[in-house]
């Protein structure tokens, strides 16, 4: 299948409403992990390690889960009442998962970014059996997928909307990235959301 019919068939799944077994019980009170179905990893905030404070702003990775690290608990805030679109917002830094400047191409990092209330920090939840969901930009139509990477890990700090312009402290690290990609079908594009107790 071509990269345009996966993303017509994705787009069809995001306009047609789950079934009720399958739309997620979220509490916007509570949090969550997001685990991922290939390696039962956790998504994750790492944050910079030159950069402490609470707006740290760095790329999304996936790792072992680690008891009490709130870096890796996620909040669901639904958009405009619909079922199945949400903001998604890590507890330790109060930053919102956020696609860079809505881009739409694939291999795209995503990053913890503060609340600027645009589609790039949307994402539906599309089920794909009871316990098990694609979560997928609304602007790009991309999924949320894991992918092992040796890259620059960035940090964003100033308000400059132009590109090349946001990004002044890198260290090169080794890690599985969260990325925008294709609708594949692998089990890594999938995650299952675990309330924390």
């Amino acid at each position: 299948m071509n990269t345009l019919k996966l993303r017509e068939a994705i787009f069809v799944c995001l306009l047609a409403p789950l079934p009720s077994l399958a739309q997620p019980a979220i509490d916007q009170n509570k949090y969550y992990y997001l685990v991922n179905l290939e390696n039962s990893e956790v998504m994750e905030n790492p944050g910079h390690k030159a950069h402490h404070d609470n707006r740290s702003e760095a790329k999304l990775i996936s790792s072992a889960r680690k008891a009490g690290d709130h870096s890796q608990h996620w909040k669901f805030i639904r958009v405009n009442d619909l079922p199945n679109l949400y903001k998604i917002v890590n507890r330790k830094y109060s930053n919102y998962i956020d696609v860079p400047y809505g881009r739409k191409n694939e291999k795209e990092s995503v990053f913890g970014y503060r609340n600027k209330g645009g589609n790039n920090q949307q994402f539906y939840l599309v089920a794909v059996n009871n316990s098990h969901y694609l979560i997928s930009s609304k602007i790009s139509g991309l999924v949320l997928t894991p992918i092992m990477n040796n890259e620059e890990h960035c940090l964003y700090r100033k308000e400059d909307d132009k590109p090349g312009g946001e990004v002044n402290i890198c260290a090169h690290e080794t890690a599985r990235y969260i990325k925008q990609m294709n609708l594949t079908g692998e089990r890594k594009q999938k995650w299952a959301i675990k309330e924390i107790n």
